[in-house]
C-alpha cells in the first residue's frame, strides 16, 4: 500500500501537486466563504420569516377573536329582551320574538355583516329566525310554528304573510345539532363549521344558548351564525398582492377559511345545513398543491417557520394554534409566505457574489501557475544536472533571469556540495563498515567484504560462523567506567585472536557482542575442537594461550554449514539462537546449532503469546497435593500446585512456562493470581470446617516476585481481604534463591516471618554449596530434593545425603519434608530415618480441592 501511495505521488510533478493543493484549498476556502454567507443569510432569512409570518398571524389571531365575538354577543342580546317576557301566557309570542330577533339583526348588528342569521329554538318545537342575505345585505324570516302548520319556511322577506320561496315538512328543531346539544347541557357551545345553503352556500359557524324568561323558566335555546365567508374575504384582503396563502382549519384539518376562493362558495341552494361538518373540504384532499403540502406541518403542529416546497416554489409556513383560547378546539391558523417576497434582491445579490468569487479564483489561480513556473523550472534545471554531483562534474544554471535568490543559493549548495559530498562518502562509508573502538568489521562490513570476495573468487564461502557474547562486559563497564571498558575489549580482542586460526574473519556486531567467520569448507570435527577451545578459553583452561589475569565471563553459539552471501544474516541468526541457549547453561558453556533449537525457540515465543493472554482467558487452574505426617500418616498440610491448559498448546508443565514467565516478568502477575486463589479456596475449606484451624497451605514463590519492594504488603493484604490467618501460609523459595542473597531478600523474609507466615527452603540438596547461607536466612521447613528421595533405598550416597539433611533440619529445629515418595518402602525408610513429613504419588497426586480425600482419613 505504501509503495503504491510512493507510486502515485512520484507520478506527478511538484508544479502539479503544489498547483492541485492550491486549487483545492482554495476551491474549499471560496466555497466555506460561500456557504458561511448562505447560512448567514438563510439564518436572517428564517429569522425575517418568523417575524413576518408570526406578525401576519397575530393579526388574523386578534381578528378572529374579535369575529367569533360577534355571535356570543349577538346570543346575549336576544337573551336579555327575551328575558324581560313572560312565555307562561297562551298567547302568541312570535312577533315578538320577530321583533327582536329583527332588532338584533337590523340595528344593533347592521354594522356586522358576519352575522347571518339570528334564530331561537323553542323547547316546544317551534322555529324563529331572521337570516341576512349575503348578497342583498336584506333580512328574510325562517319561521316553524302553529301558523306554517309544522313546516319550516323560507320567505323572501320579514312577512309571514307572503308565500315562502322554500318550505320543509318534518323539521324537527330538536334533533339540529346546535339546539340539541344546548337542550341537553344547558351550556352554551359551538357547532362544527358547516355548509350554509341559505344564503351563499359558504361556510358558517353557529354559536347557541340556553334562554329563560322573566320568571326563570327555560324557553329554548338562541344560535346566531357566523358567516366565515365573510372572514376569508378579510384574509383575501390581508393576502392581497402578496404570494401568501393564509387558512383556517378546525380540528380535523377542513378548510373553514381562506385567502383563496376556492373553498367559499358552492352551487346556491336551499335546505337544512348539515352542522356535523359534512362536505367541508380537508387539506389533504385539496386540489391546491400548496395546501395539500402542508399536511406534514399539520400532522407535527411544529412551533417554529417550516420550509415547504410546492413545485419549483419554496414557502415558509407556521401552524399558529387559536382554538384554545376561542372555544373552538383544534382550530388553526395556517400563514403560508413565499420565500420570493422575502428574499426580494437576495437571490441576485448571490450569483453577484458567486461570479466574483470564480472570476477572484481564476486570476489567483494564473498568478500561482507564474509563481510556481517560476519556482519549478529552475529546479528542474538543477535535477537534471544533479546527476553529474557523483562525477563532480556539476554546472550551475547560468540562466539567472527572473530567478529567486533562494534558486541560485540553490545552485550554489550543489556546487559546493559536489566538491565535498566524495570525502563524505567514503568517510561514511568507513563508518558503517569499520568500528571506530576497535577497528574490526561491523557486520555491514562483514557482510561487503563477504560479497566482495564471492563475486572475485566464484564460490567463495564460509563453512563455519559463531557469535561470541561477553556476559560480564557491562557488569565491568558499570563498576568500573566505560574507559576501561573499552580496554578490557582490546585486550578480550587480542586475547581472542590468539586462538584463532589463520585467516579467520573477525567483526563486532555488538558492544559484548562479536562474528567469527571460518572461510572454507570445515569438518565436524574441526567444529567440536572450535566448541571445547571456547568452553576451556572462557573458564580460564587454556594453558596454551595465558589470558594475564584476566577473566572473561562469556558464551559462545556456533552454526556449521556452507554460508554464502545471501544466507549470512541467516546464519547470524542461528548463531545467535544458539548463543542464548549455551547462556542459559552457565558461563563458558558453547552450543552448536541444530534444527531442535530454532524448534525450542520458536515453540517458546509461541508459548509466550499465550501466555500473555492465558491470565484473561481464565487458562490457569491450581491443584493441591496433601503433605503427610510419616508417624500418624494423617494429612497436615498442602502444596499448592499451578496448572496451565491451552487450547492449542495443550497441557503445559510448570518447568517449561515458569522459567519463561520469570524471565519476562509475567510472574509477578501470575504469582499474584496464585496466592490470592489459593487463599480464597483455603479460606473456603477452614470456614467450612472440613480443614482444621492449624492446616497450613504451602505456596511457591519465585525469587523475582519475592524481590518486589511490595511484595510483603500485598502478600498480607491477600490473606487480610480472605480471612486467612499467616499461620496457615507457608512460602516457599527455591534453595538456589539462597545464593542470591539481597538486602532486600533478607528484609522481605524476615517481614514475612515477623507476620507470622512460615517460609520454607524447597529443593534443598540440589544446590549443596548454599548450606553457607543457611545461617544467614530465617526460615522454618525444609523440603529435600525428590531426586535424593527417590533412590534412598538403592543409592548409599543418596541416603547419606538425606540423613545428613535430616539431622541439620534436627539441628536448626525445623521439620523435613521429603519430597517424590512413590512408593511405601521409601516413605517407611524416611519414617525410620526420623523424617517427619512427606509428600509424593504415593500419598495423593495432586489434583483439584473437589477431588480431595476427607482430612480425617489416614493415608497408608
Amino acid at each position: 500500500m505504501k509503495k503504491n501511495k510512493l507510486a502515485f505521488i512520484e507520478s506527478y510533478s511538484l508544479k502539479t501537486i503544489v498547483l492541485s493543493v492550491f486549487v483545492f484549498f482554495t476551491t474549499f476556502i471560496v466555497i466555506f466563504i460561500l456557504y458561511l454567507q448562505f447560512q448567514q443569510e438563510n439564518h436572517a432569512l428564517n429569522r425575517m420569516s418568523e417575524k413576518v409570518i408570526t406578525s401576519k398571524g397575530e393579526t388574523v389571531k386578534s381578528m378572529l377573536e374579535h369575529y367569533i365575538n360577534v355571535p356570543k354577543q349577538s346570543n346575549a342580546a336576544v337573551a336579555t329582551s327575551l328575558k324581560a317576557m313572560d312565555f307562561s301566557e297562551t298567547s302568541d309570542q312570535m312577533p315578538f320574538i320577530k321583533e327582536i330577533l329583527l332588532q338584533t339583526m337590523g340595528r344593533i348588528f347592521s354594522g356586522d355583516k358576519y352575522l347571518s342569521m339570528v334564530a331561537l329554538g323553542t323547547r316546544d318545537g317551534h322555529y324563529i329566525g331572521v337570516g341576512r342575505n349575503n348578497i342583498t345585505d336584506k333580512e328574510y324570516l325562517i319561521l316553524k310554528s302553529r301558523v306554517t302548520q309544522g313546516r319550516l319556511n323560507y320567505y323572501n322577506g320579514l312577512s309571514q304573510d307572503e308565500k315562502p320561496r322554500e318550505s320543509i315538512e318534518h323539521y324537527d328543531v330538536s334533533q339540529r345539532p346546535w339546539f340539541r346539544y344546548v337542550d341537553e347541557s344547558k351550556q352554551s357551545s359551538w357547532t362544527r363549521a358547516y355548509r350554509d345553503f341559505n344564503s351563499d352556500s359558504g361556510i358558517s359557524i353557529s354559536f347557541s344558548s340556553p334562554v329563560y324568561d322573566k320568571k326563570n323558566r327555560y324557553i329554548g335555546v338562541i344560535s346566531s351564525d357566523l358567516r366565515l365567508s365573510r372572514f376569508s374575504r378579510y384574509l383575501m384582503e390581508l393576502t392581497k398582492n402578496e404570494n401568501n396563502v393564509i387558512f383556517i382549519v378546525n380540528g380535523s384539518n377542513q378548510i373553514i377559511a381562506s385567502s383563496k376562493d376556492d373553498y367559499l362558495i358552492s352551487d346556491l341552494s336551499f335546505g337544512i345545513a348539515d352542522q356535523d361538518g359534512g362536505g367541508l373540504v380537508s387539506v389533504m384532499d385539496s386540489t391546491d398543491p400548496l395546501i395539500k403540502s402542508t399536511v406534514k406541518i399539520l400532522q407535527n403542529n411544529p412551533s417554529e417557520v417550516e420550509r415547504i416546497q410546492s413545485g419549483s416554489s419554496m414557502y415558509f409556513g407556521k401552524v399558529m394554534p387559536v382554538g384554545n383560547d376561542l372555544n373552538l378546539p383544534g382550530w388553526r391558523i395556517v400563514v403560508l409566505s413565499a420565500q420570493d417576497d422575502l428574499t426580494g434582491d437576495l437571490l441576485s445579490n448571490r450569483i453577484i457574489t458567486i461570479i466574483l468569487s470564480v472570476i477572484i479564483f481564476a486570476v489567483g489561480s494564473l498568478i500561482a501557475v507564474k509563481l510556481l513556473s517560476m519556482v519549478t523550472n529552475p529546479i528542474l534545471d538543477i535535477a537534471r544536472q544533479a546527476p553529474m554531483i557523483a562525477r563532480r562534474k556539476w554546472k550551475p544554471s547560468l540562466n539567472h533571469q527572473a530567478q529567486f535568490s533562494e534558486i541560485r543559493v540553490l545552485n550554489t549548495a550543489f556546487a559546493q556540495m559536489s566538491d565535498e559530498l566524495e570525502g563524505m562518502f567514503l568517510k561514511l562509508e568507513n563508518q558503517l563498515n569499520i568500528d571506530e573502538d576497535t577497528k574490526l568489521l561491523t557486520r555491514r562490513g562483514l557482510l561487503g567484504k563477504f560479497r566482495e570476495c564471492h563475486e572475485e573468487q566464484g564460490g567463495y564461502t564460509i563453512g563455519l560462523l559463531a557469535i561470541v557474547a561477553l556476559s560480564n562486559f557491562n557488569a565491568i563497564t558499570s563498576s568500573l567506567g566505560r574507559s576501561y571498558g573499552r580496554d578490557f575489549v582490546s585486550r578480550f580482542i587480542q586475547d581472542l585472536q590468539a586462538i584463532l586460526p589463520v585467516g579467520t574473519w573477525l567483526a563486532r556486531d555488538a558492544e559484548e557482542r562479536f562474528i567469527i567467520c571460518y572461510p572454507g569448507v570445515k569438518t565436524q570435527e574441526f567444529c567440536l575442537a572450535e566448541q571445547h577451545k571456547f568452553e576451556r578459553f572462557f573458564r580460564g583452561l587454556d594453558a596454551e594461550h595465558d589470558a594475564d589475569g584476566q577473566v572473561y565471563a562469556g558464551n559462545t553459539g556456533f552454526v556449521h554449514d556452507v554460508i554464502n552471501p545471501s544466507t549470512l544474516n541467516d546464519s547470524i541468526m542461528d548463531a545467535y539462537i544458539a548463543l542464548k541457549f549455551a547462556c542459559s547453561k552457565g558461563n563458558g558453556y558453547s552450543m552448536l546449532y541444530h534444527s531442535d533449537i530454532r524448534a525450542e525457540e520458536i515453540l517458546n515465543i509461541n508459548m509466550l503469546r499465550h501466555l500473555k493472554s492465558a491470565l484473561a482467558l481464565n487458562e490457569f487452574f491450581l491443584v493441591f497435593q496433601p503433605i503427610v505426617n510419616l508417624t500418624t500418616r494423617n494429612i497436615t498440610g498442602a502444596e499448592c500446585l499451578i496448572r496451565w491448559r491451552n487450547a492449542e498448546l495443550g497441557m503445559v508443565g510448570p518447568d517449561h512456562f515458569i522459567p519463561l514467565a520469570e524471565d519476562t516478568g509475567f510472574i509477578v502477575p501470575l504469582g499474584a493470581w496464585v496466592l490470592d486463589n489459593a487463599c480464597m479456596q483455603l479460606s473456603e475449606k477452614l470456614s467450612s470446617g472440613e480443614w482444621p484451624s492449624d492446616f497450613k497451605l504451602h505456596v511457591n514463590i519465585s525469587l523475582v516476585q519475592l524481590m518486589q519492594q511490595d511484595f510483603s504488603h500485598s502478600l498480607f493484604a491477600t490473606l487480610t481481604r480472605h480471612n486467612i490467618a499467616p499461620h496457615n501460609i507457608s512460602i516457599e523459595i527455591t534453595e538456589t534463591s539462597m545464593m542470591k542473597e539481597t538486602e532486600i531478600l533478607m528484609e522481605t523474609i524476615s517481614t514475612i516471618r515477623r507476620g507470622g507466615v512460615s517460609v520454607a527452603i524447597d529443593d534443598f540438596g540440589s544446590g549443596f554449596s548454599s548450606l553457607s547461607y543457611l545461617h544467614k536466612l530465617e526460615f522454618d521447613t525444609l523440603k529435600i530434593d525428590k531426586d535424593f528421595v527417590s533412590d534412598v533405598l538403592t543409592d548409599s550416597r543418596n541416603e547419606s545425603i538425606v540423613s545428613a539433611v535430616i539431622r541439620l533440619s534436627h539441628g536448626f529445629n525445623v521439620p523435613l519434608v521429603a519430597e517424590g515418595v512413590e512408593t511405601a518402602e521409601v516413605a517407611d525408610k524416611l519414617q525410620a530415618m526420623g523424617c517427619q513429613k512427606a509428600q509424593g504419588y504415593y500419598f495423593a497426586r495432586p489434583m483439584p480441592l473437589s477431588e480431595w480425600p476427607d482430612i480425617e482419613k489416614v493415608l497408608p
